[in-house]
C-alpha cells in the first residue's frame, strides 16, 4: 500500500483511501506522494479526453487503487456537475484563451 503524507510537515502519513476522505491534512497541508514513478506513455496523453487523461494522472498518484474504479470515480465528479459539455472550456480573448475554472 503507498502512503500518503502532508505538504506542511510530512509526519502525518495516511493511505491514499484516507486522503481522499479527509481531503486536506490535519495541518492544512495537502496530501502527496513520497514518489511519483516515472509516467509511461504520457506523449499521448494530449489526444485523451478529459476523464481518461484525469483518470491517468489519479492512476499515477493512487496506485493502489484499480484503474476501472479510478475511472467511475472521475465519471461520477465530472459528469452532468457543470453547465457546459467542456469540463474546464476555454474562451478566446483576442488571441488569447482564458481557462474557466469557476
Amino acid at each position: 500500500m503507498e502512503y500518503l503524507h502532508s505538504t506542511r510537515n510530512g509526519n502525518e502519513m495516511v493511505s491514499s483511501f484516507e486522503a481522499i476522505a479527509e481531503g486536506l491534512a490535519k495541518d492544512g497541508g495537502l496530501f502527496v506522494p513520497n514518489e511519483i514513478k516515472p509516467l509511461k506513455n504520457w506523449q499521448k496523453w494530449s489526444r485523451y479526453s478529459y476523464i481518461d487523461l484525469a483518470t491517468e494522472i489519479f492512476a499515477a498518484v493512487f496506485p493502489d487503487w484499480n484503474k476501472e474504479s479510478l475511472r467511475t470515480c472521475v465519471k461520477k465528479a465530472y459528469t452532468d456537475h457543470f453547465d457546459t459539455k467542456e469540463v474546464t472550456p476555454l474562451s478566446a480573448i483576442g488571441d488569447a484563451y482564458l481557462l474557466e475554472l469557476y
